[in-house]
């Protein structure tokens, strides 16, 4: 949904108001005093200038000025101590907006995610709520600048409108045309910027790539460097090139704006000189007359610079206010607390069939099963067969175009996510390490919130105790060297392991295995399920696999293909039956017989 300017400017001031209502006393007094300030400024050398002419003493003079400036004084510092007490609670406000894009972004389905629409606009949202000047806070920042005009271009109006109303007429003339260049800037600049985006990506993806530690191995052996080198050089290009344009139309801006300015003054002088030659017009009134004029054109200058601003950050601003209102997921939260979410109940997928956005090809297609309370079930099949799909669509990362998946007979979409998500431990293909230490990385929780107890033990049923033992620091020792240069890398191996750890430490009712460890050999992945599976006893678990002697010792196995459920049953079932599943086993099986005597048989 698209909001005008005025919407969007009563969203800011709605809510910074929330957040923080002693920030518009600060912004009351700055744009009295400020006003104030200009004016005196205007009035000041008149009234001594009259005051000189009409003859009055040295000290009636000095005493006119001393209560002139010891107004502009106090004026003076309540402007900078208002201006220095909002400052920051400008950035304070704007941090508590980009909180809540940032939630929303967190709160977000993972196809939303990944649809490069929604992450557009998320990137916009995010360019709105990071900048002093742009976004949220520079429109909040450049309509309390106009506020803060609204006394002296008043005052200014009334001054000149006593002397002639053709000076202001000529004024704002002036100026309007200067506003319309601008405005016009300002838009192809937000045009560009929005062409931008995606180089914008690239660019920032290359770089990344060109300074990430872990991809240094490639860029090096296989001679990526200048590749990479040309490539972000292509893109800056084509983005300094287009900022060119940019520049180019602003400079136009501001000669029409010079022009404007020098002809104002030179008309202003032309009249007043005509004036005090012709009508006897006072010094003191021709100084007062300049600056009025002056100011006002500054002003209107100014302020339409400002309104120009502010309609173009409006476009951005808009953007976070769509992202922010980006309606929540569909789920009802009247289902909150039905299940206990501790034990494990049935799962049941009926008539699930799923395709990923962009795509008309099933992921999967009228999917029928049912995993039992406390049963290891096996997904099998080769790659892009539909395994990981169907545990996207179980964890609700996504959701099935068609069918449903319930959990003890109720509907998982009437689940809040939230709560859903507790009840699961995944091990995905793609295991993913943060910067913190081995405790925080068990635990996924911070220190304080930890049993270090139960991460050590997790840690030595996975079969990484040992290693972590040797270390200096130990469960403490940091990961990777991003944040701490003491931190240290796991290999493929131990990344797993510790992987495992953090399913065991969540401690939940569901466990799911992704193929984490699909970079080791048959056997030995055979080994480590094995393991595993006597680690979370009663627990429901999933193991997946295309390799099928890894989860022969499941309860139940469902094989995929093309994101067809094609065959389900025991081991032996479908072994007997001798279709898909036989024939698969048996090619697999002729790799790795030879060594039965060390692993057992398969």
């Amino acid at each position: 949904m698209k909001y005008n300017t005025l919407q969007n400017l009563k969203w800011i001031l709605k809510e910074s108001w929330k957040e923080d209502k002693l920030l518009f006393l600060y912004i009351l007094i700055f744009s009295i005093c400020n006003s104030i300030q200009t004016l005196l400024l205007i009035v000041l050398p008149k009234i001594v200038l009259d005051d000189i002419q009409n003859h009055k003493t040295q000290n009636q003079v000095l005493s006119d000025i001393l209560v002139l400036l010891s107004i502009y004084l106090i004026c003076f510092v309540l402007v900078r101590v208002s201006d220095n007490m909002s400052w920051p609670r400008y950035i304070i406000v704007r941090m508590k907006i980009k909180k809540r894009a940032a939630d929303k972004f967190m709160s977000m389905k993972q196809a939303d995610i990944e649809n490069p629409k929604v992450l557009d606009l998320c990137e916009r949202a995010n360019q709105a709520s990071s900048y002093n000047e742009n976004g949220f806070e520079g429109m909040f920042r450049r309509s309390v600048k106009i506020t803060s005009k609204i006394g002296a271009f008043v005052g200014c109006i009334s001054i000149i409108g006593i002397i002639n109303i053709w000076l202001i007429i000529m004024v704002i003339a002036g100026v309007g045309i200067y506003f319309v260049f601008n405005t016009r800037a300002r838009q192809f600049e937000k045009k560009v910027s929005d062409e931008l985006l995606i180089h914008e990506r690239k660019r920032d993806y290359i770089f990344n790539t060109m300074y990430n530690f872990k991809n240094g191995k490639d860029v090096r052996l296989y001679d990526m460097s200048q590749w990479l080198v040309n490539a972000f050089r292509k893109v800056s290009a084509y983005r300094r090139e287009k900022l060119k344009d940019v520049e180019s139309k602003k400079k136009d801006a501001n000669i029409i704006g010079n022009i404007m300015n020098i002809l104002v003054e030179l008309s202003l002088y032309i009249f007043l000189i005509n004036t005090v030659v012709n009508k006897g017009m006072s010094i003191g009134d021709f100084t007062m007359s300049v600056s009025a004029v002056r100011t006002l054109f500054s002003t209107l200058n100014m302020s339409l610079d400002d309104i120009a601003h502010i309609r173009q950050q409006s476009l951005i601003v808009n953007d976070l206010i769509g992202f922010i209102n980006l309606e929540d997921d569909d789920y009802v939260s009247k289902n909150k607390g039905i299940l206990d979410l501790t034990q494990t109940y049935k799962i049941e997928f009926k008539n699930v069939s799923f395709s990923y956005p962009g795509s008309e090809k099933y992921a999967l297609r009228n999917i029928s099963l049912v995993i039992e309370k406390g049963e290891k079930l096996g997904v099998v099949g080769l790659n892009g067969s539909g395994k990981t799909t169907m545990i996207k669509l179980l964890t609700k990362l996504y959701e099935p175009q068609s069918g449903k998946i319930l959990i003890n007979d109720i509907d998982i979409t009437d689940i809040p996510r939230e709560d859903y998500y507790k009840m699961f431990s995944v091990v995905f293909q793609e295991i993913y390490m943060f910067a913190f230490s081995i405790l925080q990385n068990t635990s996924m929780r911070k220190e304080s919130a930890t049993d270090k107890e139960l991460a050590l033990d997790c840690l030595r049923e996975a079969g990484l105790y040992e290693k972590i033992n040797k270390l200096e620091k130990g469960i403490d020792t940091k990961l990777l060297k991003i944040i701490d240069e003491e931190g240290i890398e796991l290999s493929g191996g131990e990344s797993q392991k510790l992987a495992m750890a953090r399913a065991l430490y969540r401690d939940a009712p569901y466990l799911i295995l992704d193929e984490p460890t699909s970079a080791l050999d048959a056997l030995a992945e055979k080994k480590i399920y094995s393991i595993f599976n006597e680690m979370i006893a009663d627990k429901t678990a999933i193991f997946i696999s295309h390799r099928l002697s890894s989860t022969k010792f499941c309860d139940k196995i469902a094989m995929f293909e093309y994101g067809d459920l094609i065959e389900y049953g025991t081991h032996d079932e479908l072994l007997n039956k001798k279709g898909k599943y036989y024939d698969m086993f048996e090619v697999q099986a002729k790799y790795y017989r030879d060594k039965e005597v060390t692993y057992g048989e398969c």
